[in-house]
């Protein structure tokens, strides 16, 4: 897999994050839901990583974790570029 591949891995799992975390928001799952699915998948995401690692040693977990992360809040778009900001005054 190339980076291209990870970084599409990186919006999906961002943007799955994304709709679960909204739908707790939204009191259309519960809490408890909510961490359940967090936990599982964590684990899914984690365990993603150590295969990607295995497949391309310039695999950067931090780098790809930070990319999941920005989609989810929202950091970055659907196609992974960074939402600018307005300056704050």
């Amino acid at each position: 897999m190339t980076k291209k591949h990870f970084i599409a891995m990186a919006i999906q799992f961002g943007l799955s994050t994304r709709i679960r975390l909204n739908d707790y928001r939204a009191n259309r799952i519960t809490l408890d839901e909510y961490d359940f699915w967090y936990s599982t998948y964590v684990t899914a995401i984690n365990d993603f990583c150590k295969v990607a690692k295995q497949f391309n040693s310039n695999f950067d977990v931090e780098y790809f974790l930070d990319f999941v992360a920005d989609v989810a809040m929202e950091r970055r778009d659907a196609q992974g570029k960074l939402i600018k900001k307005g300056k704050v005054a």
